[in-house]
């Protein structure tokens, strides 16, 4: 288990992983930010060099010493997941993804609006930071095996 959030670096690649709880307070105070789109929101976080730009609302910031959400050195790539909806974009030569889910809709994210994209995944070619998008929903299963 690691911190949130975390950094690491794999196969010479500078990772950025980030549960995104802030992105909750992106989509509230930024009006071109939709949670449909969760990667533009975390442009908005690289642009403003930090993971949770604002104080006081949705987002509990424990007081220290050292900030550790600020972001010092930008990425390679950048990667949260806390809507549960799929997107990647690149912004200044950082590589930007969030997540999907394996899980449909709930009723919080109901309420709240939130649509979930389940069964989709990113596969990232270390070498070139292009994306493969793997739709998990689109496979067929045989259910007719014989048995053993």
């Amino acid at each position: 288990m690691y911190g949130d959030p975390l950094e690491i670096k794999l196969h010479g690649v500078n990772f950025l992983v980030y549960h995104g709880r802030s992105l909750d307070d992106v989509f509230a105070f930024s009006p071109s930010s939709e949670t449909s789109r969760p990667e533009n929101a975390m442009r908005l976080l690289l642009r403003a060099r930090h993971l949770a730009p604002v104080f006081g609302a949705r987002t509990i910031i424990a007081p220290a010493e050292e900030d550790t959400l600020v972001i010092d050195t930008p990425p390679d790539v950048f990667h949260a997941g806390h809507v549960h909806v799929f997107g990647y974009t690149k912004y200044r030569g950082t590589l930007i993804i969030n997540s999907g889910t394996f899980q449909n809709q709930t009723m919080h994210q109901k309420s709240i609006g939130i649509n979930p994209t389940p069964g989709i995944a990113a596969i990232v070619n270390l070498s070139t930071l292009e994306i493969i998008e793997k739709n998990f929903s689109e496979i067929t299963i045989q259910h007719n095996l014989p048995h053993i």
